[in-house]
């Protein structure tokens, strides 16, 4: 009989098993290892709506512009505020002595400040492009979640329908058998199934859509295979309140504060134009040929400017004038959205009441009582299966109304600026 035994090193750890002349290594080192690799407990879970939301937001390839484009301000911030480089001149007089001069100009001091807060604020400009593009993402990936939701939904109430008609194929063949029912009706039944499956394989095709849509929203490969946890879908009807919703998108919609600060960027920009009209202070020194050093102030003046009557001036009040504009249309149009957004919930909340509080409920009921009757030969196989497409068309029907209520939802999330108040 064999015997084993632990070898254990200095701190009293266990390094390794032996059995007989075999050594079977068990040392925690190694499943710190394994552990490290992930090849213990690996478990993958499934992608959840908030996982895939900020996947989505780091790959947006927009983001990534717009991101570019605010660094570059940035940087065009720090030379707007340093002062111009000197200018060196050497110069020398038909029959006279030569000069050598070097000035700086101080202009700056009155004309960066100006410059560099327009950059500022177009960086801040920029800043709610950047949440109106995360806006963007959050409801493409939200309307996926939502369409793999539906169409799962849609796939139940298939197989209902699919089991609903083997019943009726299960009860024809039993009337086919007694001689009550013509082969004719026993075809149509059959064909009716096969309609069936060729609905399910449609359903199936709409989510591999689906799901490569989201692989392509998070910079996946569409023949990825995701796991996706199902989103919550919320209780329907959700009450809104168009006072609130007016509130809340004036409050946080980032487009229309993009617009916002777009009026500050033009005012900034008249006020840089004025800056183009004030002197400049220069000093210097120079040195000439005869040895002889020399110090001095000038003033540059802006004459071609003034000769223009302040152009520049004029062209960047326009410009403040139709970006005010601009942020009237923008909060036209999302206020015209908002309306359109509630009257087009108001009627798919109505119609998905009707649907589940009696449609759903008497069709069910007819299916119900014309199934055993055409058992018993009372009702025919065209009333049977009226009947039973209606009841099923009926649940179908609820789920495109509820697939419709929540794009207008993620729609309408979009126009306010996050969650609905």
């Amino acid at each position: 009989m064999s015997s084993a035994r632990c070898v254990r090193s200095s701190d009293g750890s266990i390094v390794k098993w032996s059995k007989g002349d075999g050594v079977l290594v068990k040392s925690w080192r190694v499943f710190l290892l394994l552990a490290f690799h992930g090849h213990v407990w690996a478990v993958s879970s499934p992608l959840t709506l908030t996982e895939a939301v900020e996947q989505a937001k780091r790959y947006n390839p927009t983001k990534a512009v717009l991101t570019a484009q605010r660094q570059a301000l940035l940087a065009r911030q720090y030379r707007a505020q340093a002062p111009d480089p000197p200018t060196a001149q050497l110069s020398r007089s038909f029959g006279g002595t030569g000069e050598f001069e070097v000035s700086q100009s101080l202009g700056h001091l009155w004309k960066a400040p100006p410059r560099a807060k327009g950059l500022e604020l177009e960086a801040r400009r920029i800043d709610f492009e950047l949440q109106a593009e995360d806006l963007e993402v959050t409801k493409k990936v939200k309307q996926v979640f939502n369409a793999l939701g539906i169409v799962k939904n849609k796939r139940k109430v298939n197989d209902v329908r699919r089991s609903t008609f083997e019943n009726i194929l299960s009860v024809a063949r039993r009337r086919l058998v007694k001689g009550t029912t013509t082969e004719v009706e026993w075809l149509r039944v059959q064909a009716e199934v096969a309609a069936v499956n060729n609905e399910s394989t449609d359903l199936l095709a709409m989510e591999r859509a689906a799901r490569a849509t989201l692989s392509l929203l998070l910079g996946r490969s569409p023949e990825e295979v995701l796991e996706i946890q199902d989103a919550l879908m919320p209780t329907l009807p959700i009450p809104l309140k168009k006072e609130d919703l007016k509130k809340a998108f004036l409050a946080m919609n980032p487009s229309l504060r993009a617009a916002q600060a777009g009026v500050e960027v033009g005012q900034q920009g008249v006020r840089v134009a004025q800056s183009h009209l004030l002197p400049d202070l220069l000093v210097g020194g120079g040195v000439d040929t005869a040895a002889q050093a020399k110090l001095g102030v000038g003033v540059s003046l802006p004459f071609w400017s003034w000769l223009e009557g302040g152009k520049e001036v004029e062209a960047a009040e326009h410009e403040e004038e139709a970006l005010r504009a601009r942020v009237q249309a923008v909060t036209l149009a999302l206020s015209q959205q908002v309306e359109e957004h509630l009257a087009r919930l108001e009627a798919i909340g109505q119609k998905m009441m009707a649907y589940d509080t009696t449609i759903i409920p008497l069709a069910n009921q007819a299916f119900q009582l014309a199934l055993p009757n055409y058992g018993f030969g009372k009702v025919d196989y065209n009333t049977l299966a009226g009947a039973a497409n209606a009841w099923v068309d009926a649940k179908m029907n609820y789920e495109t109304l509820v697939e419709r209520y929540l794009l207008d939802i993620t729609e309408l999330e979009a126009v306010v600026g996050g969650p609905l108040p």
